[in-house]
C-alpha cells in the first residue's frame, strides 16, 4: 500500500500520515503502516493470556492510560491472535476489551482502537456495520460500499481458511 501510495501521488504515505495526525492516534497509524503484524495463523493461547494482562494493566488497572502498549499490540498481533487477547481479556478484566478501550480512550484513537478490535473480534459484524453506514442516509456512499464489500470477502476467506487450517492440525 506504501508502495502504491508513493507511485501514485509521488509521496511518502508514512510521512503524510505523520504530518496530517497528531499524538497517539499518529502513532497507532504509523504503527499499522509499518507493516509489523504478525501472518501467524497459529493461536498462542499463553501469550494472548499474558496480552490481556499487560492491556488490563495498561489500561483499567492504573491511573491513566499507557497507550503504547495498546498500540503495540493492536498493531502487531495477527487478527487471530488479536481474537484470543480479546477473549482472554474478558477472563482477566470481568468486561470486554472494546469496552476498556471505549473507557480508556477517546476521539480518533478511540475509534481506530475499537475498528482494530471489532474486526478482529467479528470481521462480519465489523463489516455489517461499515456497510449499513455507506448504504444508510441520504443517497449511497458508493466508494465506502464497495470497498468494504472487497475488503469483507478478502479478509473473512482469510479467516476462514486461517481457522479451518488450525481447528484441523
Amino acid at each position: 500500500m506504501k508502495e502504491k501510495y508513493n507511485e501514485l501521488f509521488d509521496r511518502d504515505l508514512e510521512e503524510d500520515v505523520e504530518s496530517e495526525t497528531r499524538g497517539d492516534f499518529k502513532r497507532l497509524l504509523v504503527a499499522i503502516l509499518q507493516g509489523q503484524r504478525e501472518e501467524s495463523d497459529e493461536v498462542d493461547e499463553e501469550a494472548a493470556e499474558a496480552d490481556a494482562s499487560e492491556l488490563f494493566n495498561a489500561g483499567e488497572d492504573r491511573w491513566g492510560t499507557d497507550e503504547t502498549v495498546f498500540t503495540l499490540i493492536l498493531a502487531r498481533r495477527s487478527l487471530l491472535q488479536l481474537r484470543a487477547i480479546i477473549l482472554k481479556y474478558e477472563d482477566v478484566a470481568g468486561n470486554s476489551l472494546e469496552d476498556a478501550v471505549v473507557s480508556e480512550t477517546s476521539g480518533d484513537l478511540r475509534r481506530g482502537y475499537k475498528a482494530v478490535v471489532r474486526l478482529a473480534a467479528d470481521p462480519a459484524f465489523y463489516y455489517a456495520r461499515q456497510l449499513e453506514k455507506g448504504l444508510t442516509g441520504i443517497g449511497t456512499d458508493e466508494e465506502t460500499t464497495i470497498r468494504h464489500m472487497v475488503n469483507c470477502s478478502e479478509v473473512l476467506a482469510y479467516m476462514h481458511i486461517s481457522l479451518l487450517s488450525s481447528a484441523v492440525f
